[in-house]
């Protein structure tokens, strides 16, 4: 299952993503935690990420960050500054200019790997807003402190944009445990419960797949569905060719193929 996708075959839908994931994205700074791992930061937040699935994913894990923004007051020459400003700030060297077919809007995209981390940017500018997406992957999540140091001075590249960013990030791997979805996401859930206190808000299952989402009161950032948030989904998916389990954990959602 797939969210929002990474290529822009059409940046409407890149458009549309953008916009419905800006806003279910929240931060409540005011809700009084309750007991368990208190996360108030995104850095945080990753980091209590990485530790759950190299607590409770064999290896070899991958790990996915993602940014987004929109600014709806920015002049094309503004925007093609903010750009090249962002790219510079996250190590991209080389940002290319394009027209968009849909629009007519420039859009500016960059790839790079370094370290082991594939690092993409891609801004699209229809009119005078700006609509952007910084994604990062990488399968050797070891060096965390280098993606948290990237994702932070995209954060702050975006905000002299004027837009508030919003992240999600998921960390995946393997088991092999010869049980089912259901039974792998429940045995994973009561060795959740040992870090975290958490209540189910949703599920999905089908004949090979079940996943859930829950709130966690430590955690700051949310979606929400109805009336409640969303801080963390879990889903694991039966491969019958590998044979095994696959496990994702997302902060607060998944929006990678799982």
């Amino acid at each position: 299952m797939q969210l929002f996708g990474m290529k822009f075959a059409a940046s409407i839908v890149f458009v549309c993503g953008i916009i419905m994931i800006l806003s279910g994205f929240k931060v409540d700074s005011e809700r009084e935690k309750d007991a368990g791992l208190l996360a108030e930061s995104a850095g945080s937040q990753l980091e209590l990420l990485y530790s759950l699935g190299e607590a409770h994913i064999d290896s070899p894990l991958r790990l996915t960050i993602k940014l987004q923004g929109e600014s709806p007051s920015l002049t094309d020459k503004e925007a093609e500054q903010a750009a090249n400003l962002l790219a510079e700030e996250i190590g991209l060297n080389d940002l290319s200019a394009e027209i968009e077919q849909h629009h007519g809007g420039k859009a500016y995209r960059g790839r790079e790997t370094m370290a082991d981390t594939d690092i993409r940017l891609d801004w699209v500018q229809a009119g005078e807003r700006s609509l952007v997406k910084v994604q990062l992957d990488t399968d050797d999540p070891e060096d965390l402190k280098y993606l948290i140091g990237i994702q932070g001075k995209a954060e702050e590249a975006m905000k002299k944009a004027g837009m508030i960013p919003a992240w999600n990030a998921s960390i995946q791997g393997n088991v092999d445990n010869g049980i089912t979805a259901g039974e792998t996401i429940s045995s994973l859930e009561n060795k959740l419960a040992a870090d975290l206190s958490f209540h189910a808000v949703d599920s999905y299952q089908d004949v090979t797949t079940e996943s859930r989402s829950y709130e966690v009161p430590s955690l700051d950032t949310y979606v929400t569905s109805g009336d409640r948030p969303i801080h963390m989904q879990l889903a694991v998916h039966e491969d019958s060719i590998k044979e095994n389990n696959r496990i994702t954990i997302g902060f607060p959602v998944i929006t990678i193929e799982y």
